[in-house]
């Protein structure tokens, strides 16, 4: 339907996105408007906090291939998962570690090669520094 005046088109549209607005679910618009509210500092946590977990998901996957379900240490047992980490069975670790954090998405991706076993940092540390464990 034309209308006589742009003022009287744009009136008629002002209305018709008031009703619309007003028909929404008003869950969904409270969804949608939290999005928008969040502050940087809150959008980057959130964002880390997601990266975290996929980061101890693999991690997770990659300790159970090399130690069984529920993952412990190859030498003393433990089954702390923060005390559990990845040892290069011959040494050689220097070579991984311009990896960092990704030796675990290193591993995945080569298939979770062989050379490679669960231990706990005192003994990791202990084979490492001294060449023997205390405990074993």
């Amino acid at each position: 339907m034309p209308y006589k005046s742009l003022e009287q088109q744009r009136e008629y549209t002002r209305r018709k996105r008031a009703e619309y607005r007003g028909s929404l679910d008003t869950s969904r618009k409270r969804q949608r408007s939290h999005i928008w509210t969040m502050t940087q500092k809150e959008w980057e946590d959130k964002v880390k906090q997601n990266a975290q977990r996929g980061h101890q998901k693999l991690r997770m996957e990659v300790l159970i291939h090399y130690s069984g379900s529920p993952p412990k240490c190859a030498c003393c047992a433990e089954t702390t998962l923060e005390f559990l980490t990845i040892d290069h069975i011959d040494g050689g670790g220097h070579c991984h570690r311009q990896f960092k954090r990704n030796l675990y998405r290193w591993l995945k991706k080569h298939n979770f090669p062989e050379g490679f076993r669960v231990l706990c940092w005192n003994c990791n540390g202990s084979l490492g520094m001294y060449g023997y464990c205390p405990h074993g």
